[in-house]
């Protein structure tokens, strides 16, 4: 595992983290955008329920916001533990507003 003070060409653990916190939130919020574009072509265009518009506009910003962490991961000066810690924490936060 590369240091958070080795600034080489290897992803410290913490963006990993993000990086694929960030893709599963994205894909997640695609999936959720099917049911939308079928609702809407198979019943001409009705309004789309109010719920499933927020979740799948609230994962999509969620996974954009994880991918855009990763630069200040790697930007960062503290100790890998605590990168690693905060990069769980961001992402199990977005699994939990998810899930909700």
């Amino acid at each position: 595992m590369a240091s958070s003070t080795n600034r080489g060409n290897g992803m410290t653990a913490a963006e990993k983290i993000l990086i694929v916190g960030g893709v599963v939130t994205l894909a997640y919020g695609v999936l959720l955008g099917y049911p939308m574009t079928a609702l809407r072509m198979r019943s001409g265009a009705p309004p789309t329920p109010r719920y499933l518009t927020v979740a799948h506009v609230g994962a999509v910003i969620q996974g954009v916001v994880l991918l855009g962490l990763v630069w200040p991961a790697r930007m960062s000066t503290l100790p890998d533990g605590w990168n690693i810690a905060a990069a769980w924490l961001v992402v199990a936060s977005g699994v939990f507003i998810a899930a909700l």
